[in-house]
């Protein structure tokens, strides 16, 4: 993989392909407190895959040898109330509980949150202002125990439907390697990119360099309408479109 301009990953249980990782089920290497959240509900975010990185699309250092994508669930059709919202942002921002707050689980895990970071950790905002993160693993992260998803009481005015709280998190499946392009690309780095909404120019009118991500609606649980998202791992760049 190492060589390969685009590389393709798949779901596969057949062991003559090389695993690459692994979809839904549970990250590795990262404590319950550097969970990635939503900015805006304080949610934990939904882990969609993890996956190891050749060497030419380490955009965070030779080091951090794989991957794993967050994304926001079903947000758009859970939204929180203003208040909580507010409350999310300022202690996200380093505020300090409320009085009513001190003692409730989620809120003391939301403070934790902000203080506990992943160092390698980036978060992209997409046109529904919904929050997606990437988390970059060392070798020694990627191979430690899988983080159990954070799990709380909620709040008033805060729906844990969004994030599918009320459900078991999914199994876990095989990701592999592939040599050549498969009929429906599930998981791709490297170009050429295939948006729904756009010609691959305007991406890189857009920024959008040669250390590309791309990946198709259902992945680990993900919704883009039918369409698929793109992500440049070391521009910070995310763009995803429905068909």
């Amino acid at each position: 993989m190492e060589d390969q301009v685009t590389v393709w990953i798949d779901r596969r249980d057949d062991e003559a392909f090389p695993t690459a990782g692994w979809e839904s089920g549970l990250p590795p290497g990262i404590s319950s407190a550097q969970w990635p959240r939503s900015r805006t509900s304080g949610l934990p975010l939904m882990h969609g895959f993890t996956i190891q990185v050749p060497p030419r699309f380490r955009a965070k250092g030779a080091d951090r040898v794989a991957l794993s994508y967050f994304h926001p669930g079903d947000s758009e059709s859970y939204p929180c109330k203003e208040a909580a919202i507010t409350r999310v942002d300022a202690i996200l921002a380093g505020g300090a509980l409320e009085e009513s707050e001190q003692g409730h689980p989620f809120w003391e895990a939301v403070r934790d949150h902000a203080r506990a970071s992943h160092p390698a950790t980036v978060y992209h905002r997409d046109i529904l202002d919904h929050d997606h993160a990437i988390v970059w693993h060392t070798e020694a992260e990627l191979r430690g125990p899988r983080c159990p998803r954070p799990e709380t009481p909620l709040p008033e005015g805060i729906d844990g439907k969004a994030m599918h709280l009320d459900d078991p998190v999914a199994t876990e499946g095989r990701l592999c390697f592939l040599e050549s392009q498969p009929q429906r690309v599930y998981i791709q780095l490297g170009w050429p990119l295939h948006p729904v909404q756009m010609e691959e120019d305007e991406l890189r009118d857009n920024g959008f360099g040669e250390m590309v991500m791309e990946i198709e609606t259902d992945v680990g649980g993900v919704n883009y309408g039918d369409g698929n998202c793109q992500i440049d791992l070391e521009n910070g760049l995310l763009d995803w479109a429905c068909t």
